[in-house]
C-alpha cells in the first residue's frame, strides 16, 4: 500500500492554510484522476476517489491509501466529475463530501444528472448538469466542458479551469479523439494533468476501455502547448500499472519544451513556483 506524504487532518489543515495569489493555483494529489485544487478561497475537488468501493469488483482494492476522508473535507466549493465510472465518480465519497461541505455544488455530465439524483440521493439544487461547449463559474472560476457537442446528455466529459493564473486541462481518462489538441490549444492551458495508464489487454478483457498511453498523453500536451504536464491514473489500482520517471524521460527526449512535474498523493504543489 502506498502511502501518502500528508493526509487527514494534517493535509486538511494545510489546504486551508495555505494562502495563494489570484496568479497562482495550489494543487494537492489525491491518487489516480482526483486532485484538490485552491484558487484565492476556492477549494475544487476533481474526480476524487476516496473509498474502496471497487475492492472486489474489476479494478480492485485500492493501491493508494485514501489522503483524506469525505467527511474531514468540510472546505470544498466544487466537485468536479468527468465520467461515471466510480473510480471518478465514487457512489459513497461524493454525497459525503457534499454532505461535509454544505455550500459546495457538484458539476458533471448532464447525462449522470438521474444517476446524481436517484442512486446517489444528491438534491437538484446541489449539482449543475453541463455539457459540451458550456461554462459554469463560481469563486474566480470558469469550468468549461470539452466533449462531443452533438450528444445532448454526455456520460463524460473533459474540463479546463480558467482563472487569473491560467488555464488548467482535466481531461480525467480519456483516450485519443479527432480533434481533441483543436478543442483544447484555444484556451491556453499551462498546466495539464495527463492520464497515463494506457488500454492495453487485461483490461479491455474485463471490457474496460483504458486511456492515454504515457506516448500518446506527451503528444497531446505538446500539441496543445502546455508549460507543465502532470501524469495521472497509475498506482490505485493494480490494472493501471504505468512508471511516471519513463513519461518524465520520453518527454524530456521527445518534447523538450515539456516539462513534467510527478507529484506524491497529499503532498501540497503550488504554480507557478515562485521565482
Amino acid at each position: 500500500m502506498i502511502e501518502p506524504t500528508v493526509c487527514s487532518a494534517a493535509l486538511v489543515e494545510q489546504v486551508l492554510a495555505t494562502n495563494v495569489s489570484d496568479e497562482r493555483v495550489a494543487v494537492w494529489w489525491l491518487g489516480h484522476g482526483g486532485y484538490l485544487l485552491k484558487y484565492g478561497q476556492t477549494v475544487v475537488a476533481v474526480d476524487p476517489y476516496l473509498s474502496d468501493c471497487l475492492a472486489g469488483k474489476q479494478l480492485g482494492a485500492r493501491q493508494t491509501a485514501a489522503v483524506v476522508s469525505p467527511a474531514e473535507l468540510t472546505c470544498l466549493n466544487l466537485v468536479l466529475v468527468t465520467q461515471r465510472g466510480a473510480d471518478h465518480c465514487d457512489p459513497e465519497a461524493v454525497p459525503a463530501l457534499l454532505k461535509a461541505s454544505p455550500e459546495a455544488l457538484l458539476v458533471l455530465p448532464s447525462g449522470l444528472g438521474d444517476m446524481a439524483a436517484d442512486e446517489l440521493g444528491i438534491a437538484d439544487e446541489r449539482f449543475v448538469p453541463i455539457r459540451a461547449g458550456e461554462f459554469f463559474e463560481q469563486g474566480g472560476i470558469t469550468v468549461h466542458a470539452l466533449g462531443d457537442t452533438t450528444v445532448d446528455e454526455p456520460k463524460r466529459l473533459q474540463y479546463v479551469l480558467t482563472t487569473e493564473a491560467g488555464s488548467i486541462y482535466l481531461p480525467g481518462d480519456v483516450q485519443p479523439l479527432p480533434g481533441q489538441a483543436e478543442a483544447v490549444a484555444p484556451y491556453a492551458p499551462a498546466l495539464a494533468f495527463m492520464p497515463i495508464s494506457g488500454r492495453g489487454a487485461a483490461l479491455q478483457a474485463l471490457g474496460l476501455p483504458g486511456s492515454m498511453t504515457p506516448i500518446e498523453a506527451a503528444r497531446l500536451a505538446d500539441e496543445i502547448g502546455v508549460q507543465v504536464v502532470v501524469p495521472q491514473h497509475y498506482d490505485m489500482f493494480e490494472l493501471h500499472r504505468a512508471d511516471p520517471a519513463a513519461f518524465r524521460e520520453f518527454a524530456k527526449e521527445h518534447f523538450p519544451k515539456l516539462k513534467v512535474r510527478i507529484l506524491e498523493p497529499g503532498a501540497r504543489w503550488i504554480y507557478p513556483p515562485e521565482g
